[in-house]
């Protein structure tokens, strides 16, 4: 079995190869996963790539942000790609990476739960003390209602990611780093 530690932000996440052989049934989870999770299924578009996210602190419809993000940019580098698209239930998420950092593409129209408390410092720099799927909702309506600028720093429990607007899209950017990777074997 191989394995991939990867890092966004503040957050480390494992990520599982099933299959060594094809490296197609992956598994990615928090470094902090409980014994009570929830798990998410979805697959790599136009590729034969199916994976599993476990997450400790998110609701079952929900999948951290920051989880697609290192998934793409795993399989970015793995099989020398700079762009990929992820579907999960009934999203189709697409991602570019460049070196470190990588953009997820958001729909207008996607929809994220508003968070209760958040806080605009200023035209560029926004918080909320929840994780980073609150970002976009707060984004998207502080720019519309002319608070943000068109590019923003938006800081979360899960650290801080860069939000842009263009096109109707919201494009979320942040690095992802690959901590080391291995293989266990059984004895």
């Amino acid at each position: 079995m191989k394995f991939w530690k990867l890092k966004m932000n503040d957050r480390n996440y494992l990520l599982v190869s099933v299959r060594r052989e094809h490296m197609r049934d992956v598994t990615l989870c928090s470094e902090q996963m409980q014994q009570e999770h929830q798990s998410f299924a979805g697959s790599i578009v136009r590729e034969d790539i199916r994976f599993q996210i476990v997450e400790d602190a998110n609701p079952a419809n929900l999948c951290s942000l920051e989880a697609v993000c290192c998934l793409g940019f795993w399989y970015m580098k793995q099989f020398e790609k700079d762009t990929c698209n992820i579907r999960m239930q009934e999203r189709e998420c697409r991602m570019k990476c460049f070196r470190n950092l990588v953009t997820l593409e958001i729909r207008e129209h996607d929809t994220y739960r508003m968070p209760e408390v958040y806080e605009i410092q200023d035209d560029m720099h926004f918080s909320t003390p929840e994780g980073s799927e609150t970002l976009i909702p707060v984004y998207r309506k502080a720019y519309h209602d002319d608070l943000l600028h068109k590019i923003a720093v938006g800081v979360s429990r899960g650290g801080k990611s860069l939000l842009r607007w263009s096109n109707n899209k919201i494009y979320l950017s942040a690095p992802v780093y690959m901590d080391y990777e291995g293989i266990v074997r059984k004895m």
